[in-house]
């Protein structure tokens, strides 16, 4: 009478088998009488021949690597690694995925297929970065193993770090104004940011006294300048307090202070208020030197007090200033005057605000 037996074997490999070994003899033997050779059944092994031996594939794990790279780099390179000698060819598929980052905005999009040969355990991908002049957080974004042939997927997703390399440093320049007399005028700092940020800044002003005196010289001012997102320049508005007063430039200056997502470069900008009540000419008398051409008979600037003969001349001796002077002609003495405003001259002179230059 014929029986029929089926027998399972479970074959535990120890050790990790170097990629030339393809195949292992079987270490166990079936006596029965009638019976027919064991064959394996294993899917993925080809029949051999030889009922003695079965082939042996080693299946690794393929992981990768995460990466940070600065966002001046040109490109980010992700390390792809099987977690043991593979021998037979092992096929990995990738593609990259947005996280913070946006692909074509930050990165370029990735998506291919590595091949790992017999004996290869490392592989690496090159994704390119795409930099920019924008103050924004560190960015990332995922590179993801989707599948893999003769491999099992480890860690399959790789984050990739972008780290921001630029900062809208805030800084505030100096500025230099005419004073003017009466009306009010405006001394404009710029207050600017070295690049343009992702986010709103603020930051805090004030002004602060020099020799320039506050309400007397300027008006203070103080509050908060605010970026909007993309603005890189605001002015600083300090209103100027013009005079009469014949004075030294004065200076005050404008200060910056508590920004608000950003770092202050330069707190401090120079306001000068620049006098500009001026001298008409040498000793303050206009054509000092009456070399200036006669105008419908009157010599400018000038008044003739007595004489009336005055002519240029052209004869030695040369004038100081100018190609001529005149002189008294045929009259024995003649006289010039002009009258001087010296009013700008009040706070340092206690005399009259209008003297009298003669010249004979």
């Amino acid at each position: 009478m014929e029986s029929a037996a089926t027998v399972t074997f479970r074959v535990r490999i120890e050790q990790p088998f170097p990629p030339e070994v393809a195949v292992v003899a079987n270490q166990a033997t079936v006596e029965a009488a009638g019976l027919d050779p064991v064959l394996s059944d294993d899917p993925e092994t080809e029949p051999l021949g030889d009922p003695t031996a079965t082939a042996v594939y080693v299946t690794p794990e393929v992981s990768v690597a995460d990466v940070t790279v600065p966002e001046g780099a040109v490109e980010a390179i992700f390390t792809v690694s099987l977690a043991s000698v593979s021998n037979r060819p092992v096929t990995v598929s990738y593609e990259s995925t947005d996280g913070t980052a946006t692909a074509g905005l930050d990165y370029e999009s990735a998506t291919g297929t590595l091949v790992f040969a017999p004996g290869e355990t490392v592989a690496t991908v090159a994704v390119g970065i795409l930099d920019d002049v924008l103050d924004e957080p560190d960015e990332m974004f995922i590179f993801n193993l989707t599948s893999a042939e003769n491999a099992l997927v480890g860690d399959g997703l790789g984050v990739g770090t972008i780290v921001d390399d630029d900062e809208a440093l805030i800084t505030v320049d100096d500025v230099a104004v005419a004073e003017g007399d009466t009306a009010t005028g405006e001394a404009i700092f710029t207050v600017a940011l070295a690049t343009p940020s992702d986010r709103e800044i603020r930051v805090d002003y004030t002004t602060v006294a020099s020799t320039a005196t506050a309400d007397e010289d300027y008006l203070p001012a103080s509050g908060t300048l605010v970026f909007a997102v993309g603005v890189t320049e605001q002015p600083l508005a300090v209103p100027i307090v013009g005079d009469v007063l014949l004075e030294r430039d004065e200076v005050f200056r404008g200060m910056l202070s508590n920004a608000v997502n950003t770092t202050i470069e330069g707190a401090e900008g120079l306001g000068t208020i620049l006098d500009d009540e001026l001298c008409a000419g040498p000793n303050l008398l206009v054509n000092p030197g009456a070399e200036a051409r006669p105008v419908d008979g009157e010599i400018p600037g000038w008044t003739m007090v007595s004489g009336s003969d005055w002519q240029r001349r052209f004869a030695p001796p040369e004038p100081i200033e100018g190609v001529a002077f005149f002189f008294a002609g045929t009259a024995g003495l003649a006289e010039l005057v002009q009258d001087v405003d010296v009013s700008a001259y009040t706070a340092r002179s206690r005399a009259r605000t209008t003297w009298r230059q003669a010249a004979a």
